[in-house]
């Protein structure tokens, strides 16, 4: 996969909106196991509601601590551009330009 993301590391334009290749693997990936993890628990005899609600737990948890593992890292930069670190950097269109995001 990782030579996907660097022979195309903009997969599609949707509008304004830019789909890059690493996010749609990843999101890809997060897929598989949202679909294979309580399929797997199943099989170990774990209750499948359980393990799906073990997974999406995590799943937030990972979000929200590569956000503070980015402000932490990314301090100086932060205080020149909060809204561009903090906001969706994938859009891209003149209007949001001019307002930073």
């Amino acid at each position: 996969m990782r030579i996907l993301t660097l022979v195309y590391p903009v997969l599609f334009h949707i509008g304004a909106v830019l789909i890059p290749a690493y996010g749609a693997v990843t999101a890809l990936g997060v897929l598989l196991a949202l679909v294979f993890c309580p399929a797997h628990g199943g099989i170990r005899r774990a209750d499948a509601g359980r393990v799906w609600n073990l997974c999406v737990v995590a799943l937030f948890a990972a979000l929200v601590g590569s956000r503070l593992l980015l402000v932490v890292l990314n301090r100086t930069e932060l205080r020149l551009h909060p809204s561009w670190m903090l906001g969706l950097a994938m859009i891209h269109h003149p209007l949001l330009a001019a307002f930073g995001a």
